[in-house]
């Protein structure tokens, strides 16, 4: 069970991203992002001034209103897609 748990989810960091995933590997999302960041960064001419950015994917609809909700913000979007 608490294997199970882990694969949901993940918190992960690297040099310019700190993570939140759910169901899916935080790790090489973050593999992803470095790879992006290099591309943003050439297209832009400069990288974003904050050391660290956050991202967060979440496992569904639910998760993400419930994430809105935690900060105080409004559902975007109030039915599920």
């Amino acid at each position: 069970m608490l294997l199970a748990l882990l694969l949901l989810l993940q918190e992960s960091t690297t040099d310019h991203y700190s993570l939140h995933a759910e169901k899916i590997d935080a790790k090489e999302l973050g593999a992803m992002l470095e790879e992006h960041h290099k591309l943003l960064t050439a297209f832009f001419g400069a990288a974003p001034k904050e050391k660290q950015l956050r991202v967060e994917v979440y496992a569904d609809q639910k998760a993400w209103n419930d994430a809105m909700k935690k900060d105080g913000q409004e559902n975007v979007r109030k039915e599920p897609v």
